[in-house]
């Protein structure tokens, strides 16, 4: 009998002296992870050795205000191999005004930044946020959502803002007024559909023009993430009315097409807070409230039209808090990530890989030396290894960045050997060779799998995208 477990290979901790934070990680085309997030007050981006944890190079960029400078989002964009972050910055200096940023590097150095300071800055803006779109340019859509309570709603802004790629300018600002934006996902036409929440939640879909094309605000709830499911209608997932909330909506008015809810056996708040898909089915994770249990993390696998396939519950070994805050298609399967809370440990890091059917193939719950706060951000998957990104607690004041390299034996290479033919055709991308093929967005979410036994055809839609094949990068550009 062979026990299968997931294990850490090495671990990076990365401490700025004050509280360091990693928001998001995505994993290029050579192999290397990258992680953005902040270090002290400044804006921090890293790529590091797959080999060893090693750094290839950093990037620290500090504005003068008086303010913690971050960098939420990253992106790959494969039409010039660059990386493009977005975030919060504080550019002037003795002041505490936050303004939305995008900026894109090459090899750690700054190709061109946009900073979101001529249409006037608030203490609570910045992009939460950054998606490419259909027509390969950027669109940044904030506010500062990390400073809102789930009781608190300080009249702000959220906005859509849309960024040439070669430039780095405005090209227009969408704005609605009030409170922020979580989430955003591209659509083929180069609109994209922007969710989040104020006093009710919202979804918008902006075109490519800046026009809005709908609008919608279900009552008593919050959006926090969406993706474009596999029939190209957007999916969404918070919470309405205390429950678990996942819903599709129709791509060309905004209405409902399905909702999907759960709840736990307390009557309080479940939260679905990530969503992916693996080209076929739709997942979602995040907790329920079991009352005694205290929260229990919770995943979902949807087909297109809503009906659940299986749920999957943890409960930690200590009946406290456990919640999941990313996940990641990976080998017909999923892994999710986010947070237990131990035995005098506070929140530990945990990592739990399904496969297809619901049945857990291994977990993982790591501890940082410190016994204080640690949990999963963000998890950047290649082929059998995952690379973890999260924060963790030093001090009760002191934050650091947590880079985790794990090993999913589930996802031991296949031995035979083979090459990809690569051909494309109208929208159409014609894959010819022997062996399973991954396709990738922009932002690192997987868009296909499928296993090249001859002849292969994906038709994602028009984008960027890049294509895994038996340890090889593709770059893709669909006209």
């Amino acid at each position: 009998m062979v026990l299968v477990v997931g294990y850490v290979v090495w671990d990076v901790r990365i401490d700025g002296g004050s509280d360091d934070r990693c928001y998001s990680a995505i994993v290029l085309p050579d192999g290397s992870p990258v992680l953005s997030g902040n270090y002290g007050n400044s804006v921090y981006v890293a790529k590091v050795s797959p080999g060893d944890g090693s750094f290839v190079w950093q990037y620290v960029f500090a504005f003068p205000g008086d303010g913690r400078s971050n960098a939420k989002s990253l992106l790959f964009d494969p039409t010039d191999s660059t990386l493009v972050i977005g975030g919060t910055a504080y550019p002037y200096s003795g002041d505490d005004q936050a303004c939305g940023f995008v900026a894109k590097v090459r090899d750690g150095s700054t190709v061109w930044m946009y900073v979101d300071s001529a249409d006037g800055c608030g203490r609570r803006e910045g992009f939460s946020g950054v998606v490419m779109g259909g027509d390969g340019h950027y669109y940044a859509y904030g506010t500062d959502y990390e400073t809102y309570s789930s009781d608190l709603f300080t009249p702000s802004r959220r906005f859509v803002l849309k960024i040439d790629r070669g430039t780095g300018s405005k090209v227009w600002r969408y704005q609605p007024g009030g409170y922020s934006y979580t989430a955003a996902t591209p659509l083929p036409d180069g609109s994209i559909v922007a969710v989040g929440f104020g006093a009710d939640a919202e979804a918008q879909r902006v075109g490519a023009d800046g026009g809005e094309i709908w609008s919608i605000t279900p009552d008593n709830g919050k959006f926090w993430d969406v993706i474009v499911a596999p029939n190209g209608h957007p999916v969404v997932a918070g919470i309405k009315d205390g429950d678990f909330y996942v819903a599709q909506l129709q791509r060309e008015t905004g209405g409902i097409r399905w909702v999907y809810t759960a709840n736990g056996s307390d009557d309080d708040d479940d939260v679905a807070f990530a969503l992916s898909t693996d080209g076929l089915y739709i997942y979602a994770a995040g907790y329920l409230d079991n009352g005694i249990n205290g929260l229990d993390a919770h995943v979902v696998k949807l087909d297109t039209l809503g009906n659940l396939l299986w749920s999957y519950t943890y409960n930690g070994p200590f009946n406290s808090d456990d919640a999941f805050r990313t996940l990641s298609p990976v080998g017909g399967g999923i892994v999710a990530g986010g947070y237990s809370v131990g035995a005098g440990t506070g929140r530990d890091v945990l990592l739990l890989r399904l496969n297809g059917d619901g049945d857990t193939l291994w977990s993982l719950t790591y501890d940082s030396p410190y016994s204080l706060d640690d949990e999963v951000r963000a998890v950047a998957v290649s082929g059998g290894e995952l690379y973890v990104c999260g924060n963790s607690k030093s001090s009760p004041t002191d934050g650091d960045i947590l880079l985790l390299k794990v090993s999913d034996p589930t996802e031991a290479p296949e031995d035979e050997g083979g090459s990809l033919s690569l051909s494309t055709v109208g929208g159409t991308l014609v894959l010819e060779g022997y062996g399973r093929a991954v396709l990738y967005d922009v932002s690192g979410r997987k868009v296909k799998e499928v296993e090249v036994r001859g002849r292969a055809e994906l038709r994602p839609g028009k984008g960027a995208y890049f294509l895994r094949f038996r340890g090889r990068t593709y770059r893709v550009i669909l006209r």
